[in-house]
């Protein structure tokens, strides 16, 4: 398992909207990149990302915790369901473990926090022909499994390089 249900229920206290309106405003204009925002009054916890449909807030444990933005479809629901389902490695690519919580009906999706971006500091995967074609072969692996939405800001490394898909739920 990962996380907790003590944390899930912590997460789910965040107003979602207003931590993606926080980490939005946090743009490093200079890097070209978001950068992590501490949560006021909750010490540890930081705003690390946000997608169309949902924010991930990163725990004082070192787990992400992804939360639904307006009460919105069932994407972690989705993506939980999608991980029971495949497999652990697919293809030249591992998936990254979770665990949905059900706090007070609010599904909640702990996931292991992988480092971001797929691409080493500096460097742009579009930049570079062989992190291209990587992307590509993952890509591939990944449409046997109904995935369609694999880029590199859907993809981390874990401690070891390996290529990791950590967003599958659309």
């Amino acid at each position: 398992m990962v996380g907790t249900f003590e944390e899930a229920q912590v997460a789910a206290t965040f107003d979602a909207c207003e931590m993606r309106t926080m980490f939005i405003s946090n743009y490093d204009y200079e890097s070209s990149s978001y950068l992590p925002i501490a949560i006021p009054g909750h010490d540890g916890w930081f705003v690390i990302g946000k997608g169309s449909t949902r924010v991930a807030v990163l725990s004082p444990s070192n787990v992400i915790y992804k939360l639904h933005l307006y009460n919105e479809g069932p994407f972690n629901q989705r993506e939980a369901s999608y991980r029971k389902s495949l497999p652990d490695v697919i293809g030249i690519c591992r998936v990254a473990d979770s665990t949905l919580y059900n706090v007070d009906d609010e599904p909640v999706l702990a996931m292991e926090y992988i480092e971001l971006p797929f691409a080493p500091k500096g460097q742009n995967s579009w930049d570079d022909d062989s992190l291209n074609k990587e992307i590509v072969r993952i890509e591939a692996d990944c449409l046997e499994y109904e995935i369609y939405d694999v880029h590199d800001g859907n993809l981390g490394r874990d401690k070891d390089g390996t290529p990791v898909l950590i967003d599958y739920a659309g």
